[in-house]
């Protein structure tokens, strides 16, 4: 599962995301779920730019396992 967010809510209790697909994902079945983070992408140029790079290399890490 991949989150984008403008802010930085990661393991934190603002982070509403992560609690609510993990509670439904679950209700489906669904136990072994990875999140993938984009996030910071509102606090400019330079840190959409590593946030984007980040997210690509847990995706890159993901498709490796």
């Amino acid at each position: 599962m991949v989150l984008t967010r403008g802010g930085q809510y990661r393991n934190t209790p603002s982070d509403t995301q992560v609690p609510y697909l993990r509670t439904v994902l679950s209700f489906l079945g669904m136990a072994d779920i990875q999140f993938i983070y984009a996030e910071g992408l509102a606090l400019g140029a330079d840190a959409e730019q590593q946030s984007l790079a980040s997210a690509r290399q847990q995706i890159d890490a993901v498709m490796e396992a």
